[in-house]
């Protein structure tokens, strides 16, 4: 796909996410490298394996990956003839240890996952290999003496060696004489070498050879000439461990590089397992599920979220939440009062939380819920309607009790505490005050997003600053003693959420022209549309609700943002227009088209023009598109287009802010007077600007005919919106029902085949009798099909059995599963019932 969109879609953070859940390297790598695929069969292949491992994981059955190591550069030393090294042998054989466990669990959950299963038939037998490097290394990848007979031997003369070396070194100790000159009275080993610590002054008391000197010069370390004939002796005992060393390693590399190629293949296996391990904790984490494919070109998102928006709140959620600990915990470390509480209050190092330290009432608010401090005043705003990258202020109360057995410090804005009873006599007790600080600046990585998330005016937060608390610093004091009691639990630290938009395209219309004011979330709907597109066709779930449908594309071309470039002397209009140049030479209709603005940088009329001109040719191609527009003309560019739908962003004038959601059928409105009158712009000015319009619209300039054919094409879409779930869930009801009643005809086969299976059995058959073993066969020794009664021969005994219990072992049946490896009998029978 066109590289250039997925750095606009911002593809390669997915990645990251995605790599982040991996295992292994080998995951890690392979997530990191994913690609999506154009190939339909391949796309199903790898949305069924996700679905799969997100089944398994959901049962508990993850794949025992951790700890496989990227050994394939070693490997394909090992090919080529190289000798490795004991800490490469040993990362082998725990490589080979580990998939093994996986080709183990590749045989349990064959049955359950057909698709995971299939992938042990590609995973190769190294227990040859594994062996022989276990029975030669040790985890630590030292060469064990086992390793072989004539090893074993020279370690044994090694150790007899320096024993003798040792024991003339402490006869040497124990002399006067030597331990005056020493710096201090004991060996060590310099190199191979056993010398002795002998101080600088007394160097030439000692008769021996200097290996070493202290960084102070102080001590010089000598081999006493006595222990040099063993020293020389015990060299080359060492020698020869080394090469006998050599000589194995490079037989245990010999090993290795006979089975490179299916070790190689094996490897690949294990990669691609892990990713698919990525893309099923990516799905549980994220909440995501398994989109529809289809070839006909529908794109239907219900409760469609953006991966990247939802990451950055969840970190932002987790920053406040530590942010919030470590105030708590300076708080409690700067007053020592507070850890002299009663025996029932916190003070006595207990909490409700389980924690010392932590506050009651501390604890994560549930999804969505608004955060409202203790006895606070004044509107309270919902997490949707914060900008992103702000902080959620503390409001501090009225008044806030201070009570040395039990001390609360507020959660989410950082307040400054001032000293404990600095205004008050000592009679009244300690005096806590809370200043409100500056709002920090937007994340940078959530302002890439762009479109209707960039924050509010910073005019508008200071007015809205100056109504919550006035001109200067929000401030509030409480003493014990006071009537006010606020309640005692912690303000909660607020959760934002993704809002989720509904859309579709290539139903009843290929172009969608979403309209509305700046920073309502059109970008963004543009982002998430071709984001979640590329990731289904990279076998990923998307966050979106079951049901939704995806469309398999050649490519999707986006055009998002300002790529003015100084470098090429390019306006922010010349590089658009290179830009969708490019586009409208690519696209086919099979491509996803996504366009930013489109006609804007230039006169309004002009690029009303080419912006027309555009959406004709994106029509006369056949493909999907969407395209976000402020230019007035363009909005009224579906009445004569029947391929061709509105929608609109969601905005609250009344409050000025965005809701992002998305309305098909709907034509955005600037509120440009609205805004600007809520902005306490003078009010001659705004009546003023509303008489132009009036007069405009008098005149015919700007005709409002359009506002009745909108409102009932926004009816329409709402009628389709609610046929088009209610048909979802009635597919999804007939799937169910199939597949039940598909299950119920094939059990009913079984039971028609085992059922005349046991009429015919005769005396001397095969069979087996579940409750007494799967692995136990036996012979029927004679039948009474009008008792329904027959004698099996079982080992040495004779059982009774009914018919009904006769399983004939020329019928195969569900009921009768072949042995896994590494499973008992009794298991195998238990795992059947």
């Amino acid at each position: 796909m066109d590289t250039h969109t997925l750095e606009l879609l911002q593809f390669g953070r997915v990645r990251s996410l995605v790599a982040s859940y991996a295992a292994s390297p080998l995951g890690r790598e392979a997530a990191l490298a994913i690609e999506p695929s154009t190939d339909p069969g391949e796309i199903r292949h790898r949305q069924a394996l996700t679905t799969e491992m997100t089944d398994a994981l959901a049962a508990g059955l993850s794949p025992p990956l951790a700890g496989l190591i990227d050994v394939r550069g070693a490997v394909r030393r090992a090919a080529i003839g190289a000798t490795l090294d004991a800490e490469e042998l040993a990362d082998i054989a725990s490589t080979l240890r580990i998939i093994a466990d996986v080709d183990r669990w590749l045989s349990r959950i064959g049955d359950s996952f057909p698709r995971l299963g299939a992938l042990k038939q590609e995973v190769g037998e190294f227990s040859g290999v594994a062996n022989a490097i276990d029975g030669c290394l040790d985890a630590r990848g030292i060469v064990l003496d086992t390793a072989s007979r004539r090893l074993s031997e020279i370690r044994r003369e090694i150790g007899v060696a320096e024993e003798r070396i040792q024991e003339t070194l402490r006869r040497m100790l124990r002399s006067p004489e030597i331990r005056r000159i020493l710096r201090y009275p004991n060996f060590t080993v310099v190199g191979q070498h056993y010398v002795l610590p002998v101080a600088r002054d007394h160097r030439g008391e000692l008769k021996g050879s200097v290996h070493r000197t202290s960084a102070s010069n102080e001590t010089v370390y000598i081999e006493p000439q006595a222990v040099a004939e063993q020293s020389a002796q015990l060299s080359y005992l060492r020698s020869k461990e080394t090469k006998e060393v050599r000589r194995i390693l490079r037989w245990l590399s010999a090993q290795v590089g006979q089975v490179a190629e299916p070790l190689g293949t094996t490897l690949d296996v294990m990669a691609g397992l892990d990713l698919v391990l990525c893309r099923g904790r990516f799905s549980l984490d994220y909440r995501m599920t398994p989109p529809d494919l289809n070839t006909e070109g529908r794109i239907l998102l219900r409760g469609a979220r953006h991966p990247i928006l939802e990451h950055l709140f969840r970190e932002e959620t987790k920053r406040l939440r530590a942010e919030a600990e470590a105030e708590a915990r300076q708080a409690s470390d700067a007053d020592p009062a507070d850890g002299e509480g009663g025996a029932d209050g916190p003070g006595n190092g207990e909490s409700d939380t389980g924690s010392g330290g932590f506050a009651v009432g501390f604890h994560q608010p549930p999804v969505g819920t608004i955060a409202r401090p203790p006895e606070s005043t004044g509107p309270v705003r919902g997490f949707h309607e914060l900008p992103v990258g702000s902080r959620v202020p503390w409001v501090a109360p009225p008044e806030f009790r201070f009570d040395r057995d039990l001390f609360q410090p507020p959660v989410g804005r950082p307040a400054d505490l001032g000293e404990a009873g600095s205004d008050e006599t000592p009679s009244a007790g300690p005096t806590v005050t809370f200043r409100r600080l500056p709002e920090p600046e937007p994340f940078e990585s959530e302002q890439e997003l762009k479109g209707g998330l960039s924050g509010r005016p910073v005019e508008q937060r200071r007015r809205e600053r100056g109504e919550a608390g006035g001109s200067g610093p929000a401030a509030s004091t409480r003493t014990p003693g006071s009537e006010a009691e606020p309640s005692r639990s912690r303000p909660d630290i607020p959760t934002r959420e993704v809002v989720p938009i509904d859309l579709h395209l290539g139903l009843q219309f290929n172009l969608l022209v979403i309209t509305g004011p700046n920073t309502g979330g059109k970008t963004v709907a543009l982002k998430t549309v071709g984001l979640l597109a590329v990731m289904a066709q990279c076998g990923m779930h998307i966050p979106a609700k079951q049901g939704s449908q995806v469309t398999v594309l050649d490519d999707v071309l986006a055009d998002i943002g300002d790529e003015q470039s100084l470098e090429q002397s390019l306006s922010t209009f010349s590089s658009h227009i290179r830009r969708i140049t490019e586009i409208l030479r690519k696209a086919t209709d099979r491509s996803l088209v996504l366009m930013d603005e489109v006609g804007a940088g230039t006169d309004p009329a002009e690029g009303a023009a080419l912006g027309r001109a555009i959406l004709d040719e994106l029509d006369n191609t056949g493909c999907r598109a969407i395209v976000t527009t402020h230019i007035g003309d363009l909005k009224t560019y579906a009445f004569s287009n029947p391929r061709a739908e509105n929608a609109a962003v969601e905005f609250d004038v009344e409050t000025l802010q965005p809701r992002y959601r998305v309305h098909i059928g709907d034509i955005g409105a600037s509120n440009a007077l609205q805004i600007a009158r809520r902005l306490s712009m003078p009010p001659h000015l705004v009546d003023r600007a509303s008489w132009y319009l009036d007069r405009r619209r008098q005149s015919g300039e700007d005709t409002p005919e359009w506002e009745a054919v909108q409102r009932m094409r926004s009816e329409a879409e709402q009628a389709r919106q609610e046929a088009m779930a209610q048909q979802a869930e009635a597919e999804r009801t007939r799937a169910a029902l199939a597949q039940k009643l598909a299950d119920l005809q094939s059990q009913a086969e079984r039971d028609a085949r085992l059922a005349d299976s046991r009429a015919r059995l005769q005396p001397g058959d095969r069979v087996v009798v579940p409750r007494l073993g799967y692995d136990r066969p036996g012979r029927v020794v004679r039948i009474d099909p009008k008792k329904n009664k027959a004698v099996v021969a079982i080992g040495q005994m004779n059982w009774d059995v009914t018919i009904d219990e006769l399983i004939p072992q020329v019928l195969k049946t569900p009921e009768a599963p072949t042995p896994h490896r590494g499973l008992s009998a009794a298991q195998q029978g238990g795992r059947s019932r």
